[in-house]
Parts: structure tokens; C-alpha cells; sequence
């Protein structure tokens, strides 16, 4: 066996040893997608609810503004 071989045969086994940890980490990087999608999904409903108490508060707060005396 040349060196060529036994670096070859090393490098596939060493891309065996890896091919389960790189398994596992797209496992956990799929689940994290998940994740961040149903985040992304409530921050954007938490925004829009956000948006509807301040349209509902300056509507409740409109009637009050202090009116400017008219020009004389």
C-alpha cells in the first residue's frame, strides 16, 4: 500500500466518523428552522396587535388633544 492509498483510505474514514455527527447537526438545524419559523410567526402577530392598540389608543386619545384658540 502507497502513502497515496493509506491517506486516501484515511481520509474515508475519517469522513465515515463524520458523516453521523453531520447527520445530527442537520437534524438540529432543521429543528431550529422550525423553531424560528413559529417565532418569526409570533413576533409578526405580537406586531400587528401592537399596531391595532396603538391605532385603538390614538383613536381613544384623539377627542382630548387640547385644541389651538383660533386666529384672531
Amino acid at each position: 500500500m502507497t502513502d497515496t492509498d493509506r491517506d486516501i483510505a484515511d481520509i474515508k474514514a475519517t469522513l465515515a466518523r463524520l458523516e453521523p455527527m453531520l447527520a445530527k447537526l442537520m437534524d438540529g438545524q432543521a429543528a431550529m428552522n422550525e423553531r424560528l419559523a413559529r417565532l418569526e410567526g409570533r413576533i409578526e402577530g405580537q406586531g400587528q396587535w401592537l399596531q391595532s392598540m396603538d391605532q385603538r389608543f390614538t383613536a381613544l386619545m384623539h377627542p382630548y388633544e387640547p385644541r389651538k384658540p383660533a386666529a384672531e
